[in-house]
């Protein structure tokens, strides 16, 4: 909300498990629940599809406008659990999980990811036209690998 008070037009929720969502944990709703902006977008991180599925469709349920994937964290606890930047690594995992959460939720869906995972494997072009193709509204890239 501070963001948006300070001019920001779109502002992304803090990046939400959705295993953890899906399985009811504490705190997760706290950051799906509409935050009263005019566009309630939430971010959701994972590595189950049947996870990001439910996730998007709990996210949906609660207000959520827009449903972004996560598939650009660097972070080790993230990438660690086969999930953000991880999943840079396998476009065909990384795709099924685009398919569910598109197929789960009526809301425009978007994916956050990175050039790659190094730079022997500069593969955003090719998964983003794939996501594009499952029903992708929107892809934003980091303009870096996860190794740099």
């Amino acid at each position: 909300q501070r963001a948006h008070a300070h001019g920001a037009g779109l502002v992304v929720s803090e990046m939400v498990a959705s295993g953890e969502l899906a399985k009811g944990r504490a705190g997760c709703d706290l950051r799906i629940r509409h935050s009263g902006l005019p566009v309630h977008m939430v971010q959701l991180a994972g590595r189950e599809a049947a996870h990001m599925g439910e996730g998007a469709r709990i996210a949906a349920g609660e207000g959520a406008d827009i449903i972004d994937i996560n598939m650009g964290c660097p972070a080790k606890k993230v990438t660690g659990g086969y999930a953000g930047s991880a999943l840079m690594r396998d476009l065909d995992h990384a795709l099924s999980l685009i398919e569910a959460v598109v197929g789960a939720v009526s809301v425009p869906v978007t994916v956050k990811m990175r050039l790659g995972w190094d730079e022997s494997a500069l593969n955003a072009p090719m998964l983003a036209r794939r996501a594009e193709q499952a029903g992708v509204s929107m892809v934003t890239v980091h303009g870096r690998t996860r190794c740099q």
